[in-house]
């Protein structure tokens, strides 16, 4: 692998900006720590402290974090992956420039220049994005290839060197999509707190997070039959009709009381993901001789539709984590597909879902959706997690990235249970990729905390 001072020097101009960047230390950060910032932000004496603090941590923080994408790039381990892509060689110089947009500007300092800053990082998260749509181009490139010498070669060594390669992929699209992941969390952190006030760090009810998620997917059921149902129809099943084939969701095991510090909108997110997963099967399975009718009948308004089963959810508070079960009776997967149900990308192609909501049959394949990695949270229409589901392998990488999991366990021919655990411990830091292991900071040598800003204050109060 060429070092960083190599990579640098050959990416002049920017090669000063690079060399810095791959000298910094990243901070591993919190939630108490980011929480402590957002609560002492809300106090109108401390915020603007807090904001020009936050600006010039995430200043000094997001070089270092854009490098280790670099970093990725020109790692040996994940070299034949990128060789085998133009797409992918040319994201090298995209990061380099995103690392020179941050380092170009001065230190934000004052009204101007963190406006500026602000407008900034606005920019990379957008940019961000369009290199997530481009990563995902490049490595659908190398899967193609590593699937081509697979069906050339099916029972060969070459075959097994094209699933080899294959499971290199998924692992770079893991690394990849923390490490991405990680930077577009610190940015919509900080986004938020100058244009809301607050961070999206917050003490979370998880039973109210579930009762709302349950509603949004019930709603996202009936637009997926009515796509389904009514798709060439001269007569059109109404809305009350197409109910009664949605299954209840029922929720047990839940102490009303429990609360969790944790990214609401992630954590609904990932909930999302899972109860439509759980709803799709079910009605699929369940409901196939309704959702097979004619072109031109509609669902018989004499008739009383059996419901199909219920979905159940269970949410528990142990003592170190919060854990939340979705349980249904769509079917199961299989084995052979179980093996795979992590994997990135994808052979089957995805299913039409209802608009502005992506999910996955746990069944078959998941939806794959970047967008929801790059596009932060808003609080533009409520609910805010509305537009913001994950497919299956994202949303475990984003349960992983402070200590949680996302598991699934089937029976194929009855149903699939999957569990999101989500730890208690507030201390637990960021779960990055240590690409550079030594290269990591304390938590408490860069990150302005509340205790920092309310000192800073005191003092100049004295003067």
């Amino acid at each position: 692998m060429p070092s960083p001072s190599t990579f640098a020097q050959a990416m002049v101009p920017k090669g000063a900006s690079l060399l810095r960047a791959s000298q910094a230390k990243i901070t591993r950060l919190s939630l108490d720590h980011i929480y402590s910032l957002g609560q002492c932000a809300q106090t109108a004496n401390h915020r603007t402290a807090t904001l020009k603090l936050s600006a010039q941590f995430l200043h000094r923080e997001l070089p270092a974090r854009l490098y280790q994408n670099v970093t990725l790039l020109q790692t040996n381990k994940w070299k034949s992956v990128v060789e085998q892509s133009p797409i992918l060689q040319s994201l090298g110089e995209r990061f380099a420039d995103d690392i020179y947009l941050v380092t170009g500007l001065e230190s934000p300092a004052s009204g101007a220049t963190l406006a500026k800053f602000l407008d900034t990082v606005r920019r990379l998260q957008h940019r961000h994005w369009d290199h997530m749509v481009l990563a995902r181009r490049g490595v659908q490139q190398v899967v193609d290839q590593a699937r081509k010498r697979r069906s050339y070669n099916s029972h060969s060594y070459l075959a097994r060197q094209a699933r080899k390669s294959e499971t290199l992929v998924n692992q770079f699209f893991d690394t990849l999509y923390t490490i991405s992941f990680g930077n577009q969390f610190l940015m919509s952190e900080y986004t938020f707190l100058a244009e809301h006030g607050r961070n999206l760090v917050q003490r979370t009810r998880p039973t109210q997070v579930v009762e709302q998620v349950i509603t949004q997917v019930k709603r996202a059921g009936v637009q997926l039959l009515q796509t389904s149902l009514n798709r060439g129809k001269s007569k059109q099943s109404p809305v009350h009709q197409l109910a009664q084939l949605i299954p209840d969701i029922k929720v047990v095991g839940c102490n009303p009381n429990i609360s969790i510090l944790h990214i609401e909108p992630y954590v609904a997110s990932i909930l999302y993901t899972l109860l439509f997963n759980a709803l799709h099967t079910t009605i699929r399975r369940h409901c196939s001789q309704f959702m097979n009718q004619t072109a031109t009948e509609s669902l018989d308004t004499t008739v009383r539709y059996p419901k199909p089963p219920a979905i159940t959810v269970t949410v528990i508070g142990g003592s170190e984590d919060v854990c939340f079960k979705v349980s249904d009776e769509g079917g199961g997967i299989s084995l052979s597909k179980m093996s795979r149900i992590w994997d990135h990308v994808k052979e089957t192609p995805a299913v039409t879902t209802p608009a502005n909501h992506s999910s996955s049959s746990t069944a078959e394949s998941p939806y794959h959706s970047l967008s929801k990695l790059a596009q932060p949270p808003s609080l533009s229409s409520m609910p805010f997690w509305k537009n913001n589901s994950f497919d299956l392998p994202l949303a475990r990488l984003v349960a992983r990235y402070f200590g949680g999991d996302l598991s699934l366990v089937s029976m194929e021919g009855h149903g699939t249970d999957a569990y999101l655990h989500l730890l208690r411990r507030k201390s637990l830091t960021e779960t990055l990729p240590e690409l550079y292991p030594t290269a990591m900071a304390s938590p408490h040598s860069a990150w302005p905390v509340a205790d920092d800003i309310l000192a800073r204050q005191a003092t100049k109060a004295k003067f």
